[in-house]
């Protein structure tokens, strides 16, 4: 301590900055010393920063340096200094000679003082460490540089989007939105979506309490508000979809490459069928048309869209297509897996094109078999695009047209006798009663319930059903890697023909014991179809899988290698299980949250309740009217298969709130 004089100037470290102060005398090891405003401190030397050897004889001395000490430090360049430092001397201590040197400035007390105050004020060049100046490393400086850079990239673009939602706000007119403000409105979204534990929120909620002012309500509810006043998301949005990150947009890139002429891939070499009568059906509003049909004699020629044909194994379309993995299908609308270019128009049998199929033909019997199937690449043309309601109607009438009466009259017996040759081989056929919610422009929701067991239905699945059979067993014994669908059997014989299908309380009880169906790499029987082997090859369009089956199927049609091992679809199948469960939850969800608007439509509603079975406190009941499950309370028991007529008194599709209460 004997160094340090009366008068001495020292720097010490005070809420985060350098203050000056004036050593009045020692005290038992410490240093007194007094501050700019005359206040004395003790001090343990470790606390001095920076023990400068100039010495004043007041405070004003001491104002008077210190003013000159700041204007000194501001004219330094320490990055200047830093980059003419040799690499060696980077990462070690440096001595304030030397720093003043590469400065060209010379080494006086003052300067060497004004050094140490700019070195404290600039930690990403040089440290100030117990009054030692430490050089940082190379990667230190780069990483810091980097995070600063960002740090005011992501100011700016803070910015660039809290003038464009302003602007947008007050009603002005906006350009379209950069890559800064897609990017904050994501943030706003996932306010939106997960409230404060999504990644982006604080930036989200920083941004809507920045342009919307501070509010106490709940963010995720001041940030749905927001994107509806932007109209990004309707006040009746449904929002599972976008949590689960499903989309109906396509990146770019993808289309960017579809403006590629895919019309022009060549369609040479393939068994032109196109002089056949050959129909489709589906329902009336499908876009995306899988499969077609024509009956020559006894023999059925069955065409799956050849979707391969037009997606490259590696191209955009396909790596998008690998991602979504399947069409998933809401009330407001489908979120397609393949872009309209080639899911509704080029692979799509669309009526009155020649279109690229794989066929699985095959003989017909009386006794619903289908045998001596050959699967081909051929070239086919729907004359007749049909849909189930007006099949049905002509089956029940017979008052169809003249040439295609007789081709569903043999449809239709074929498939009766395939359905039962199939419950022969133990087959469990049942239809679960379903409902479908659909809404129109306006948000309003309606509802529709198809014959699930109507005639040209019962025909196109047992269609469907005998090819993924014959694709299944032709992979099999040619030893293709492939994706099987099995199903085991359920604990207990099951008599379908002893149940009242039509009891809610019975369907309930049936689907809890019926397992549920997997993916696997080997073939195994599925139980509920009666089917030895099975694998999905019926929907190319709408199911990432099945693409890939056709891929396999063609190469070793044309004795070509094969393009999956079974390692390449290990790999795969993983993803297929876990996206479809998720599709499903998403579909089951979304058809919850519109029944639940319809409700909100229909106030006061009254409905049947079927009670399922007992929850604790609670009853879990089917509303057979909506095919749809809610829960109850009741003061007394309730027995399964009981009937109550409930009042719906509270309904939140936001929040998937619903209470009934009897009536």
């Amino acid at each position: 301590m004997s160094e340090v004089l009366a008068g001495q100037v020292l720097l010490i470290a005070d809420a985060g900055a350098l203050v000056p102060l004036r050593v009045m005398h020692l005290d038992e090891g410490r240093v007194v010393a007094q501050g700019l405003s005359g206040e004395e401190r003790s001090l343990a030397m470790k606390r001095v920063f920076w023990l400068s050897p100039k010495v004043v004889d007041s405070q004003e001395a001491l104002a008077s340096y210190w003013t000159s000490l700041q204007d000194r430090s501001d004219a330094l360049s320490l990055d200047e200094a830093w980059s003419k430092l040799e690499a060696e001397e980077k990462g070690e201590a440096v001595g304030d000679e030397r720093l003043l040197e590469l400065l060209r400035v010379p080494a006086t007390t003052e300067n060497r003082d004004a050094l140490a105050l700019s070195v404290f004020g600039n930690s990403l060049y040089f440290k100030l460490r117990q009054r030692q100046i430490l050089v940082s490393d190379e990667e230190n400086v780069t990483a810091a540089l980097e995070k600063a850079a960002e740090k005011q990239r992501q100011a700016e673009a803070f910015e660039e989007a809290r003038s464009w939602l302003i602007t947008k706000l007050n009603g002005h007119d906006v350009p379209p939105m950069s890559a800064a403000v897609i990017d904050h409105i994501d943030a706003i979204k996932s306010v939106a979506l997960f409230g404060r534990t999504a990644s982006t929120s604080r930036v989200g909620i920083s941004l809507i309490d920045d342009v919307l002012g501070d509010d106490t309500r709940d963010a995720t509810e001041r940030a749905f508000e927001l994107l509806c006043t932007l109209e990004i998301f309707a006040p009746n949005e449904n929002l599972i979809p976008h949590r689960a990150g499903l989309t109906r947009e396509f990146p770019e890139e993808v289309l960017q490459q579809l403006e590629g002429d895919l019309s022009r891939v060549s369609l040479e070499g393939r068994r032109d069928m196109t002089h056949l009568t050959t129909l489709s059906i589906d329902d009336e509003h499908t876009d995306e048309i899988d499969d077609a049909f024509a009956l020559e004699g006894n023999r059925l020629h069955v065409f799956i869209a050849d979707v391969s044909h037009y997606v490259p194994i590696g191209s955009a379309f396909d790596e998008e297509a690998s991602t979504r993995l399947s069409t998933v299908y809401i009330p407001e609308g489908k979120l397609p897996m393949l872009p309209a270019a080639i899911g509704q128009d080029l692979a799509s049998l669309n009526h009155g094109e020649t279109r690229p199929a794989l066929c699985f033909s095959g003989t017909i019997d009386a006794h619903g078999a289908f045998s001596d199937v050959e699967i081909s690449e051929v070239l086919c043309s729907v004359d007749h695009r049909l849909d189930y309601t007006t099949v049905d109607s002509w089956l029940a009438t017979g008052d169809g047209s003249g040439e295609l009466m007789p081709v569903l009259r043999t449809m239709e017996s074929w498939s009766e006798a395939h359905l039962e040759r199939r419950k022969d081989a133990g087959a469990m056929v049942f239809q679960r009663n379903e409902l479908y919610p659909h809404v129109d422009e306006f948000g309003r929701v309606g509802l529709h319930q198809p014959d699930a067991n109507g005639p040209s239905r019962l025909l196109i699945a047992e269609m469907m059903v005998a090819i993924c059979c014959q694709a299944a067993r032709f992979m099999r014994d040619n030893q293709v890697p492939a994706i099987y669908r099995g199903q085991q059997p359920p604990d207990r014989e099951i008599d379908l023909s002893l149940l009242d299908l039509g009891d809610p309380s019975v369907e309930y009880e049936l689907l809890r014991n019926i397992k549920p169906s997997a993916l696997s790499l080997h073939p195994k029987p599925h139980a509920a179809l009666g089917a030895s082997c099975y694998a999905q090859v019926s929907s190319p369009i709408r199911r990432y899988a099945d693409l890939l089956m056709h891929r396999q199927l063609k190469a070793r049609l044309r004795s070509e290698p094969l393009p999956y091992t079974v390692d390449d679809l290990g790999e795969i199948l993983g993803d297929i299980e876990q996206r479809q469960g998720i599709i499903r939850r998403v579909e089951r969800e979304s058809n919850r949250y519109w029944l639940l608007r319809y409700l909100e439509q229909t106030p006061g509603l009254e409905l049947d309740a079927v009670v399922l079975r007992r929850l604790k406190k609670r009853y879990l009941v089917n509303l057979p009217a909506l095919c749809m499950p809610a829960t109850i309370l009741s003061r007394g028991r309730l027995a399964t298969g009981q009937v109550l007529r409930m009042r719906v008194s509270e309904v939140d599709a936001r929040n998937d709130l619903l209470v009934l209460n009897e009536a």
